[in-house]
């Protein structure tokens, strides 16, 4: 044992190759991987940026980048499962218990191993939760992103409304200036005032604005609206259907009668073909 300074004691014992080889193994694992930063690190790091840009500027490519996350999030879940049971099936290897015969520097070394395997176990059991919770943020982001995106798709929604709207109302005063801007004669040389403009726009202009709503509100009722007109006009009448409970009784006990008198036909059937064969076999035996 060596003392250095009143405080701080160094123990010093003697370890085998079995103790040496795990904390290679040990420092290999936990080695860091960019900017002293371990993979779980690391991974937190782009959940964190991830989280940033869907409250700042959400879309549909962060949907894939927050699954390709997920992904290597449960692809490091499955290796640290591996690497888990791999210490543990170490740890069953060096203990003196799992073998019928040992040695005493085998029962004296394995102590400080089963420590150095053991840090390393509990170690990876924390990495396991965090990359469970972290597993779960990630798909609580997943729904915030969906969530945002949606209500961006509505801001935009209402915006192209917003456009059409105005589209919708100045196309037919475009059409009317244009038509009264033509250089012919019977237009040029009109003597009405500006009045006739505003006559023939306005309403141009509200039969445009009120057809185009009500083919985009009120589409599927014009459209059936409009074949039944026509089949009215044409002499041929929607044949109305018929769900009256008398009629349902009704189709109800003819198709239930049918299976019953078909069988009942099989059977008087059958059963004569029966008599038939007998009355031939008592014939054929008196004969």
């Amino acid at each position: 044992m060596a003392h250095s300074g009143s405080l701080a004691t160094v123990s010093l014992a003697s370890v085998g190759p079995e103790y040496i080889l795990a904390a290679m193994i040990e420092q290999l694992r936990v080695r860091p991987l960019i900017d002293d930063l371990e993979d779980v690190d690391i991974y937190w790091h782009c959940t964190d940026r991830l989280q940033y840009q869907v409250h700042s500027n959400p879309g549909k490519r962060l949907l894939r980048d927050i699954q390709y996350v997920h992904e290597e999030v449960e692809i490091l879940m499955v290796v640290n499962a591996w690497q888990k049971d791999m210490y543990m099936k170490m740890l069953k290897a060096l203990d003196p218990a799992s073998v019928p015969v040992t040695t005493y520097t085998r029962a004296s070394l394995f102590p400080l191993e089963e420590a150095q395997l053991a840090a390393g176990i509990t170690s990876m059991i924390d990495k396991d939760q965090e990359l469970d919770a972290m597993k779960e943020k990630l798909l609580s982001l997943g729904d915030t992103a969906k969530q945002n995106i949606e209500i961006h798709e509505a801001d935009h929604g209402k915006a192209i409304f917003v456009f059409t709207t105005v589209t919708i109302i100045f196309l037919p005063l475009s059409f009317v200036t244009s038509f009264f801007g033509m250089n012919t004669t019977d237009i040029r040389d009109i003597t009405w005032s500006q009045t006739i403009f505003w006559a023939t726009a306005v309403p141009i202009t509200l039969l445009t604005v009120l057809l185009a709503l009500g083919l985009a509100y009120k589409g599927d009722r014009i459209s059936a609206l409009i074949r039944r007109l026509h089949r009215t006009l044409s002499g041929r009448p929607e044949r109305a259907l018929d769900l009256s409970l008398s009629s349902w009784s009704k189709n109800r006990r003819l198709t239930q009668r049918r299976p019953i008198a078909s069988y009942g036909f099989r059977r008087r059937r059958s059963s004569g073909m029966a008599r038939a064969q007998t009355e031939r076999s008592t014939a054929y035996s008196l004969a």
